[in-house]
């Protein structure tokens, strides 16, 4: 947990905005908001879901991976700057 907070809170005391690949994604007060809410979202939902995929016979490699690629492309929407960085964050969704 240290080393989390150790990269977030010299993102929250910038006063200007991260780019990143070419300025194709940024990460602003806003994006780091709402990516930290959309990872938490997913953590939230594997662990319970356990139960449910155990009752179902659902393999869990497979919704973990599903789970976690939908995490990435939501991640990447909310940074997204440009029109084609949106568009692959939308099918990578």
């Amino acid at each position: 947990m240290d080393s989390l907070a150790s990269v977030i809170w010299p993102l929250l005391k910038t006063k200007e905005a991260v780019e990143g690949f070419g300025g194709f994604v940024v990460l602003d007060k806003l994006a780091l908001f709402l990516s930290l809410a959309i990872l938490a979202a997913p953590g939230l939902m594997i662990i319970l879901s356990a139960d449910y995929l155990k009752d179902r016979g659902v393999p869990p490699g497979e919704y973990h991976g599903l789970v976690l690629f939908a995490a990435a492309g939501m991640i990447l929407l909310v940074q997204a700057q440009e029109l084609v960085t949106l568009f692959v964050s939308l099918e990578i969704l």
